[in-house]
């Protein structure tokens, strides 16, 4: 083969993998959750095939530094992501991947990165997109009540004022 014909294919081959990249999109729910260590969090949200061809998604990598990969878990990409998303079409709303935050691990943000590769074909590998997002870690995490609940309180708190007032014994 000729060096100028080596170069031609070269070049076609590196146009040829690009093609797929970007093909698709990642809109996650919300790119930042918060929890305490011991709590799950899971990344939620839609894929988007912006392409004109229909394109297989074969497989998928959560990059999350500082976590080990045991507390990295991505089955619900393989149980619930169809296996190739028509032209122009989107997937609805499903659960990507969850992280267990350790027990002991430290406060922070922690920033990570989750890819879908795939293309074409079923055997395809192609990087499609990627999303980033954000995992706060914070070990104080204080419940706050929920609105309903604080009606619930000062309605009661009313109510043991107004029957305290009721139940008051004139003075004789």
């Amino acid at each position: 083969m000729k060096p100028s014909s080596l170069c031609i294919f070269a070049v076609a081959l590196v146009f040829t993998s690009m093609a797929y990249a970007d093909s698709i999109s990642i809109v996650l729910d919300s790119s930042t959750l918060s929890g305490a260590p011991g709590d799950v969090l899971t990344f939620s949200g839609i894929i988007a095939n912006t392409a004109g061809d229909p394109v297989y998604l074969n497989s998928d990598t959560v990059s999350l530094p500082g976590f080990d990969s045991s507390n990295i878990d991505d089955s619900a990409f393989f149980g619930m992501t169809p296996l190739f998303l028509d032209a122009n079409s989107t997937s609805g709303d499903l659960g990507l991947f969850s992280i267990s935050l350790p027990g002991s691990f430290a406060d922070g943000t922690y920033d990570g990165s989750f890819s879908i590769f795939g293309g074409p074909t079923p055997g395809s590998t192609d990087l499609l997109s990627i999303a980033i997002f954000n995992v706060q870690v914070a070990s104080d995490m204080s419940p706050v009540p929920e609105p309903g609940m604080l009606t619930v309180l000062a309605a009661a708190a009313g109510m043991v004022v107004a029957g305290s007032r009721l139940w008051r014994r004139p003075a004789c």
